[in-house]
C-alpha cells in the first residue's frame, strides 16, 4: 500500500524556523532544570557550567569582555539557546528528509544527542557532605542533559508541526 502524504509541503525555510524554535524550548528547558533545579536537589548553588567559561572566552576574543558571576551565567545560557536553536533548525530540516527512513530518523537521534552533549556537557554534582546524600546521589545520577534535550526539542517539533 502507498503510503499518503501531506496535502501542503513546508518550505525549507519554515521547517528551520520550527525546529529552531523547538531547539529553543528544548534549551531553555534543559538550562533551567540543569542550572536551577537539580543544582538546588543536589544541594548546591546555582549550578555554574564549564560552558559558561568557554563561552566567555570565546566572547573575549571578539572583543566582548564578560565579567565574573552572574555575567558568566547570563553569557553561557545565551549562547546555549543560540546553539539550541541551530541544533533544533539543523534537526527539523534534516528529520524531513528522512521522514520516509527509520534507520535515518535514529541516526539524526542520536546524532543530536552527540552534538547536544557538547554544549550541555556537565551534570551538578551533589554536596560532598549532608544527610540526605545517597538520595541527592540517586536523583541526580541518571539525569542526562543532552538526552533529555534530544527528546525535548524532538518533542516541541512534533507538537510545532502539526
Amino acid at each position: 500500500m502507498a503510503k499518503r502524504r501531506r496535502g501542503r509541503q513546508r518550505s525549507l525555510v519554515e521547517t528551520a524556523l520550527r525546529g529552531g524554535a523547538a531547539g529553543v524550548m528544548g534549551g531553555l528547558a534543559i538550562s533551567l532544570v540543569e542550572r536551577e533545579v537539580l543544582a538546588r536537589i543536589t544541594g548546591g548553588a546555582r549550578h555554574r557550567s564549564a560552558w559558561d567559561d568557554l563561552a566567555a572566552r570565546g566572547l573575549a576574543r571578539v572583543g566582548l569582555k564578560v565579567g565574573d558571576g552572574g555575567g558568566r551565567i547570563a553569557s553561557g545560557v545565551a549562547t546555549q539557546l543560540v546553539y539550541a536553536g541551530a541544533l533544533g533548525a539543523a534537526y527539523a530540516v534534516l528529520r524531513e528528509q528522512s521522514r520516509e527512513s527509520r534507520a535515518g530518523r535514529i541516526l539524526l537521534d542520536g546524532a543530536l544527542t552527540y552534538a547536544a552533549s557538547l554544549v550541555f556537557p556537565d551534570r551538578p554534582t551533589p554536596a560532598r557532605r549532608g544527610r540526605r546524600l545517597a538520595l541527592r546521589r540517586k536523583i541526580a545520577a541518571p539525569v542526562n542533559p543532552a538526552d533529555a534535550f534530544t527528546r525535548v526539542t524532538s518533542m516541541a517539533f512534533g507538537a510545532l508541526s502539526r
